[in-house]
């Protein structure tokens, strides 16, 4: 399973002299004050299968569990955690995919906005539910709608064409459509592919593509997105 989060490139323009920006480096400088949690972004490749440029990202947050580090026989209220799980994010022209979790995506972009709001500038893509169901009406395979009132706030509905359920076609007109899931066979591929997309532009590849990263980047970038997306 992976999972890719896309945004509008407005802006994108890391330093010359490092190709990368850090938000520890910019705070702390030559303080001694114990280094808070840091967010990097750092170019590593300009032609990766020839049309995008990676970049490895790392995002750190203040986890307040009390744990004992380091061979300390003392407990400590919090650590920061996330420096060793590195994630890459995939620029093509004017989309970029973040290969990671909402939590990761969302912490770093926030991060980075605040403190480089003079080279990154970000936008969310609104994905346009009705047009993907238009565009796919016999790739449906699931959906969650929430937002309801009452005792229940959310629902999940599954099946083969689940869209002609008249139970979906309900909920679809008085609660919010928040996740989408479609089974879809490409010309390139012999096997289905099952996806999940969120309202927010988040994309959820449920079962590999033959070929890695590049095929999924090629189906994300060259299919889906262009027909499904924009």
């Amino acid at each position: 399973m992976s999972t890719y989060y896309f945004f509008k490139v407005k802006k994108l323009t890391l330093p010359s002299d490092s190709n990368k920006i850090s938000v520890q480096q910019q705070i702390i400088k030559d303080s001694k004050i114990d280094a808070p949690p840091n967010s990097i972004m750092e170019l590593v490749d300009e032609k990766y299968n020839d049309c995008f440029v990676v970049y490895k990202c790392i995002h750190e947050k203040i986890e307040r569990k009390y744990r004992r580090m380091a061979g300390n026989p003392e407990y400590f209220p919090m650590s920061v955690t996330g420096g060793d799980k590195p994630f890459f994010a995939y620029q093509n022209d004017k989309l970029i995919a973040f290969n990671a979790g909402k939590e990761l995506v969302y912490g770093l972009v926030k991060t980075l906005h605040k403190n480089f709001s003079n080279l990154i500038d970000l936008e969310l893509i609104n994905v346009d539910f009705k047009k993907i169901m238009d565009n796919t009406p016999n790739m449906i395979i699931g959906s969650w709608f929430s937002g309801l009132k009452g005792k229940v706030k959310s629902v999940g509905l599954f099946g083969d064409h689940v869209n002609l359920d008249e139970n979906f076609n309900r909920y679809n007109s008085i609660a919010d459509m928040s996740m989408l899931y479609l089974d879809i066979l490409t010309e390139s591929s012999d096997d289905s592919i099952n996806i999940g997309i969120t309202k927010n532009g988040g994309i959820i590849l449920y079962n590999g593509i033959n070929g890695g990263t590049k095929s999924e980047l090629n189906f994300l970038f060259n299919y889906l997105v262009p027909n499904l997306l924009q």
